[in-house]
């Protein structure tokens, strides 16, 4: 299940970032997965068995006793009710980022000129199989 959301984000980020800024989306993935593989069992074991833990605030007999690890699935199912809604704001990514001929710094840099190469932009025409960051997650799914 890993794999085949790590594909899934790196495509997106792919996609949703211009080429001089995909580094650092792609590297920004890998480093939330990371903070979350410390943060998350970390809170787990922080609110699990309140009870126990925290008698002045959770009762013994309580809900809470009877199921210690209520709590913290509670609270991880409403951060990701709100990452779900959050979501919705999220930009669609079938668009290009710049339909103008005008070049940007990075086009600069790499070609010595204020010349954009035609083969740069997407082609509404384009075969899929020519999509590499498409063919790419595709390929990472299958072999996962």
């Amino acid at each position: 299940m890993y794999l085949t959301n790590f594909c899934i984000q790196h495509a997106y980020a792919t996609e949703l970032f211009r080429e001089e800024h995909q580094a650092i989306g792609l590297s920004t993935c890998s480093a939330a997965w990371g903070i979350g593989l410390i943060i998350g069992p970390a809170l787990g074991g922080y609110l699990a068995q309140p009870a126990e833990k925290y008698p002045q605030i959770f009762t013994k007999d309580s809900f809470w006793d009877k199921f210690p690890y209520f709590l913290p699935c509670f609270i991880i199912s409403g951060l990701a009710l709100i990452v779900a809604i959050a979501c919705i704001w999220i930009p669609e990514t079938v668009h290009n980022h710049s339909d103008s001929n005008e070049s940007t710094d990075a086009d600069v840099l790499e070609n010595g000129s204020k010349i954009v190469e035609k083969e740069k932009n997407v082609q509404k025409n384009e075969n899929l199989f020519k999509n590499w960051p498409l063919m790419s997650s595709i390929l990472r799914i299958i072999q996962s």
